[in-house]
């Protein structure tokens, strides 16, 4: 480190401390003695030594200059001014744009006589100052784009970031500039197919002419890729149960829309294509193609600067505008999966003995309820189910109720409604929520209430027990409640009321 920064005894007179680089700067410094006690009345300055951090005299494009000598650990002036006028430039070895210009006076306090001879000195000590100094200074620059597609010539945008440049000079080793030279934003056409190089130059219009720093940038491409969309108007939203042609009225497609297409091939086997080479074309099933069979259809999409690609291919079944049926079956659940003993809900499932496969068949109420949820599980009681075979073509549905029971395979003695004193009884009912549940032997398994929604509102354990006693009073909402016991071999069911 050097000296002390006594700023009271350096004072800059002139002189800018935000920079260019390459330009030469005028300063001007002048030394305020503060004598030392003893006498001393005078002084002499034998010089100046002056150093800036971030300076070196060699090993850039630009060099650091101090009164015109390229320097590399300071510079010394040794001179009897005072004030005193130096220069500097400041060169480009870094970006960094923060310095300090450090400033010492070298000298020696005098203490003279009446008649004006020495007789004592002292050196000048520890007398510096530090300038703080800005550069606008040039980073190498960045550049950022979107992605390019390949074969599409909609124009991209570059920009471009490099510190304080205010210049910047692009070139293209392929492709058109539009607008934005000079700038950090340049709009290009790209060309129509191929990889190609950005390159700026950044610069500033007050530095140095040849203070610049440069950027390339290698722009990929992105491969071209084509999807189209079956339009459903029947179905809104996207709702149709499958994808589907019908004969005679066939089926609109939509392709994509993006820059650079020249020409849409459409291909469906075993179809009529109205509207060829088009974004929207009607595809149509022949005459002769079969009910009920599919068809596939695909684009190959081709692009200017010869890019092709073959979007992928969607299958429909081929329908025609024939009644449906009455449906003949059976009705079948499954459980997806679930213990039948603790499904909730079980789906229906219609096997149709006619394999009607000219539309769908749907079936109302898709679900019944299972053994898991005991408070809506009736096995005793026949559900109303409605099939109904619908043409897709037409709208035209055909249907057929059937008469179903849940099934009942792990419960040996249910009942609904009040039980017998011989199963359990719940005393006092109704309550304020404390009650006893007697049963006419000891039981083993679980009890659970549940409210008028269905939800548990409280449940324990029945372990080799005869009475239960259950303490709610205050804990329970005034309502109708359900007390289910469960066994390993009966399920049990009786209400209660809480007043």
């Amino acid at each position: 480190m050097y000296g002390q920064n006594n700023n009271n005894q350096i004072q800059l007179l002139s002189g800018s401390t935000i920079v260019e680089i390459g330009i030469t700067y005028n300063y001007q410094i002048k030394f305020v003695p503060s004598y030392p006690s003893g006498g001393y009345n005078s002084y002499e300055i034998t010089g100046y030594f002056i150093k800036n951090y971030f300076n070196p005299g060699s090993g850039s494009a630009i060099t650091g200059e101090i009164n015109g000598t390229e320097f590399t650990s300071g510079y010394y002036a040794y001179i009897n001014l005072n004030p005193y006028t130096f220069t500097i430039r400041w060169g480009d070895w870094t970006s960094n744009p923060n310095d300090e210009i450090y400033i010492e006076v070298i000298g020696v306090y005098k203490k003279l006589d009446n008649i004006g001879n020495v007789i004592e000195t002292t050196p000048i000590s520890n007398v510096t100052k530090r300038i703080s100094i800005t550069k606008r200074t040039i980073s190498i620059p960045t550049i950022s784009n979107s992605s390019v597609i390949d074969c599409c010539q909609n124009n991209v945008k570059f920009t471009a970031s490099a510190g304080d440049a205010d210049i910047f000079n692009w070139s293209l080793t392929s492709g058109t500039i539009v607008s934005g030279q000079g700038t950090s934003i340049l709009v290009v056409t790209p060309p129509s197919s191929g990889v190609f190089t950005a390159t700026v130059t950044a610069k500033r219009a007050s530095a140095h002419p040849n203070y610049s720093r440069s950027n390339s940038k290698l722009i990929e491409r992105t491969s071209r890729s084509a999807i189209f969309t079956p339009l459903y108007p029947e179905h809104p939203y996207n709702s149709q149960p499958m994808e589907y042609i019908c004969k005679g009225a066939g089926r609109k497609m939509q392709m994509q829309e993006q820059c650079g297409i020249v020409s849409i091939n459409w291909v469906a086997n075993g179809c009529s294509i109205a509207g060829q080479n088009t974004f929207n074309p009607t595809i149509t099933p022949d005459s002769s193609t079969p009910t009920g069979s599919n068809v596939n259809v695909y684009a190959i999409v081709n692009f200017i600067g010869g890019c092709s690609v073959t979007t992928p291919t969607k299958s429909f079944r081929v329908l025609d505008a024939t009644n449906p049926p009455l449906p003949s079956g059976y009705i079948r659940i499954n459980t997806n999966g679930v213990d039948i003993c603790s499904a909730e809900l079980l789906d229906l499932i219609f096997v149709a003995n006619n394999g009607f496969g000219n539309g769908v068949t749907t079936i109302t109420p898709p679900a019944i309820f299972g053994p898991g949820d005991p408070i809506h599980y009736r096995p005793n009681r026949s559900i109303r189910v409605n099939v109904c075979n619908e043409n897709l073509c037409t709208g035209t549905k055909v249907c057929r109720y059937y008469n179903i029971y849940p099934p009942a395979p792990c419960i040996s003695n249910y009942r609904i409604g009040v039980l017998s004193d011989s199963e359990f009884t719940i005393s006092p009912n109704p309550s304020k929520g404390d009650f006893v549940l007697e049963f006419e032997q000891e039981v083993s398994g679980e009890y659970s209430i549940f409210n008028s929604a269905g939800n548990v509102v409280h449940a324990g354990i029945v372990n080799q027990q005869k009475q239960i006693i259950v303490q709610l009073e205050g804990k329970i909402k005034q309502g109708n409640y359900f007390v289910v016991i469960k066994t390993e071999t009966e399920q049990l069911k009786e209400q209660l009321i809480i007043k």
